[in-house]
């Protein structure tokens, strides 16, 4: 598929709650039957298909790699942002020996990293399903906590900007009272970070042009 034009945004948050709002309905076609519950899921490649394509409208990809470490292997994924490179990462161990059931605990993590991310829902949380069964699936981020690390996101590229443009002898505390009339950032509204921090990026380039320094914030 074709993108005409990639949607410029300043954050990997901003970006992502935009795709968000645009993803179509993702259908469940595939079910599960145990024998003494079932449930209904969307397989990697439809959950793909209906996703991708907000994803990339706004600037965003997932690609992801196995690891080895100590032993043990991970499906290791990670959401990248084009325009401010900012990125994200979910992963998950896969622990089965056997090579048929590897491959489906292979799929399996590649799926559920690529929902941990990009805030797809692939699997009906049924409560026909018996608890220890569900106990088994690795948690998945409530929307709070992906809200909070969209912050989290946003508060580390604030603090990267103030760090550059410290360096190159500005006031912290004049910025942020000129851009926001406050010198504390914790009771800010994310819209209110997202354009504290393109206004530092703006500041951190222009300054920039006239040392020869400029690089990517």
């Amino acid at each position: 598929m074709m993108i005409d034009k990639i949607e410029q945004h300043e954050t990997l948050a901003e970006a992502l709650l935009n795709a968000q709002s645009e993803y179509p309905p993702l259908e469940k076609n595939h079910t599960v039957n145990t024998g003494t519950y079932s449930y209904k899921y969307a397989d990697l490649a439809d959950t793909k298909k209906a996703t991708d394509p907000s994803l990339w409208k706004h600037g965003l990809v997932v690609n992801g790699k196995t690891e080895y470490r100590e032993g043990k292997e991970f499906q290791v994924d990670t959401l990248r942002h084009v325009h401010s490179k900012e990125t994200d990462i979910s992963e998950i161990e896969i622990t089965e020996s056997d090579m048929k059931k590897f491959g489906g605990n292979s799929t399996y993590a590649k799926r559920y990293n690529y929902c941990n991310l990009t805030g797809r829902v692939s699997e009906d949380d049924s409560e026909n399903r018996p608890l220890e069964q569900r106990r088994q699936q690795p948690p998945r981020k409530s929307q709070l906590e992906a809200l909070e690390d969209s912050e989290a996101t946003l508060d580390k590229g604030i603090q990267a900007g103030e760090d550059k443009l410290s360096g190159m002898g500005y006031d912290i505390n004049d910025l942020r009272q000129e851009s926001l009339n406050t010198v504390g950032l914790h009771d800010l509204s994310m819209a209110d970070k997202q354009k504290y921090l393109a206004n530092l990026r703006a500041l951190y380039k222009t300054a920039s042009k006239g040392t020869g320094n400029a690089d990517q914030s």
